[in-house]
C-alpha cells in the first residue's frame, strides 16, 4: 500500500475509534467487543499520539516508516478498524454512467474515424485536457469528445 494511503487510513481509523471506558480497548462497533460495555470515549488525539509513541517511539505518522505505519494500522484494524468506500452512491452512478459514455465514444470514434481511431480519440483527449486519461474525464468532457467525433463525421460528409 502506498505510504500516502496508508497514512491516511491511519488517520481516519483513528479519528472514528472509540475506547471502551470500561476496559480501555479500542473498538469501531456499538459495543465493546471484550466486555460489552456500550459506554465510550472517542479516541484522543493525545491518545492517538501515545499509542503511536508506545509502538514505534514517534509521536507523528511523518516520522514513521514504512514498516513502522503497518503496524500502526494494523492495530487499528485488529481493533475492527474495515475502511470503505468515501464515494458517495451517485459519484459511483456517475462512474457506471461515464463508463458508457466511453464505450460510446469507442464505437462512433471506430465508425467516424477509422482503423487508428483509438489513437486519435486519445490523442484528442490529451490535447484537448492537458494529458488528462479518457476515464477520469467528467460527464461534459466526455460530451465534448463525443461532439468532436460528430463534428469530424460531418467534415468527412462535405464532399460527398
Amino acid at each position: 500500500m502506498k505510504r500516502e494511503k496508508l497514512i491516511q487510513l491511519i488517520h481516519v481509523a483513528s479519528k472514528n475509534a472509540k475506547k471502551c471506558a470500561k476496559c480501555k480497548r479500542l473498538f469501531y462497533e456499538g459495543s465493546c467487543p471484550s466486555c460489552d460495555s456500550m459506554i465510550y470515549t472517542q479516541f484522543s488525539k493525545e491518545e492517538y499520539t501515545n499509542l503511536l509513541q508506545t509502538i514505534t517511539g514517534k509521536k507523528s505518522c511523518k516520522d514513521l516508516q514504512d514498516f513502522e505505519l503497518e503496524k500502526v494500522y494494523e492495530v487499528f484494524r485488529k481493533a475492527g478498524f474495515v475502511p470503505v468506500s468515501n464515494k458517495p452512491e451517485i459519484i459511483k452512478e456517475i462512474d457506471k454512467g461515464n463508463r458508457g459514455t466511453i464505450h460510446m465514444i469507442f464505437e462512433r470514434g471506430k465508425e467516424v474515424l477509422g482503423p487508428a481511431y483509438k489513437k486519435r480519440i486519445y490523442g484528442f483527449v490529451r490535447i484537448k485536457y492537458k494529458g488528462k486519461p479518457l476515464n477520469n474525464l467528467s460527464k461534459n468532457e466526455l460530451r465534448a469528445v463525443i461532439g468532436w467525433i460528430n463534428r469530424m463525421s460531418k467534415s468527412n460528409n462535405i464532399g460527398e
